[in-house]
């Protein structure tokens, strides 16, 4: 894990420069990035970076997951 520390909020530009300058580094060749669908990482400059620095990537498929809850008596 390669962590990053920054002020403010994370955009495209601040993720490209750490895919290439930290991330790239400290992965092996058969190392798989998963992603969530965050729009800074589905972003088309962090998609080509990652092409570009040979990463391989996978967005992560998240399903909404309806929950009911029932409360039953008072509280």
């Amino acid at each position: 894990m390669v962590p990053i520390v920054f002020k403010g909020t994370l955009n495209r530009f601040l993720f490209a420069e750490y895919i290439k300058k930290q991330l790239k580094p400290a992965l092996a060749d058969d190392d798989i990035l998963l992603l969530d669908n965050s729009s800074v990482h589905t972003s088309k400059l962090v998609k080509d970076t990652l092409k570009e620095c040979g990463i391989n990537y996978m967005y992560l498929r998240i399903r909404r997951i309806s929950i009911r809850l029932s409360f039953f008596g008072r509280f």
